[in-house]
């Protein structure tokens, strides 16, 4: 459970989580969190801690890094046209996606058709974006009756630099810069001497992991990982809850240094 008693814009405000009571103070830049943990066990001996400097004595601070800018996998690929060059429909008897024969119409407003994972780490602007544009909710209807919209609406909406969409870092070249693609880490089969062992099991050519790849995944720089199945190897999830538990109150300073340069051109 959390709990907030005030939250205002560069005011310290209190959380409740799990037995230990923070200080959480937040700024345009980061938020800071600091902990008493088992001899802080009620708001008001949180009230009166003294000595709590959300600048200069915090456990741990999570920087803006991104300031606006999205975190979205997006690439030309001829070998997935195949997902959008024809229509499917759902047969509700097998709850499957089937080909209708019938073959697409042209994308709206001349846009290349890209490709990227379903999952994104969007700013606001970007959303707002996505749902008002008037050319954005063009090309989402338009992906309707194609294969994972999903995996085309945000990359496509990347991809086309005049589309405008704000928060999307190009290379010179004019294509989504691919260092910023931070969101998620997938472990996929594959074969050969330099392939990636995995320790768990493979689900559609996807790891699910399980403990032997704990140590492989704390060192990735990914926001998320995907994935764990709570019923198999659960201890695995179990450890990554604890150890992401303790880096939130750690007093080792976040090392923001590697996320500023990967979106730097």
């Amino acid at each position: 459970m959390v709990l907030v008693t005030s939250n205002k814009d560069d005011a310290p405000y209190f959380l409740q989580i799990s037995y230990a009571w923070s200080e959480t103070c937040s700024s345009a830049s980061s938020e800071c969190r600091h902990t008493t943990c088992d001899s802080c066990t009620s708001l008001q001996d949180c009230s009166n801690v003294a000595d709590w400097d959300c600048t200069q004595n915090r456990r741990h601070c999570i920087d803006n890094i991104l300031n606006g800018t999205n975190s979205i996998e997006s690439f030309y690929d001829e070998a997935t046209h195949y997902r959008t060059n024809q229509t499917y429909q759902e047969n509700y008897k097998t709850s499957k996606l089937e080909l209708t024969g019938k073959i697409k119409a042209p994308p709206p407003h001349n846009v290349t058709v890209a490709k990227g994972s379903a999952y994104g780490t969007f700013s606001r602007s970007f959303v707002e974006f996505a749902l008002r544009n008037p050319k954005a909710r063009d090309i989402l209807k338009w992906t309707e009756d194609t294969l994972s919209p999903d995996e085309t609406f945000w990359a496509t909406l990347a991809f086309n630099k005049d589309l405008g969409a704000p928060g999307i870092q190009h290379l010179a070249s004019g294509v989504p810069n691919p260092k910023s693609w931070i969101t998620v880490g997938v472990m996929w089969e594959s074969k050969g001497p330099a392939r990636e062992v995995c320790h768990g099991m493979y689900v559609r050519n996807i790891c699910v992991f399980g403990l032997g790849d704990l140590n492989k995944i704390v060192q990735e720089k990914t926001l998320f990982i995907n994935k764990f199945y709570h019923y198999y190897q659960p201890f695995a999830l179990m450890c990554m809850e604890e150890w992401y538990f303790n880096k939130t109150f750690t007093t080792v300073p976040f090392e923001s240094y590697y996320y500023n340069r990967l979106i730097k051109p």
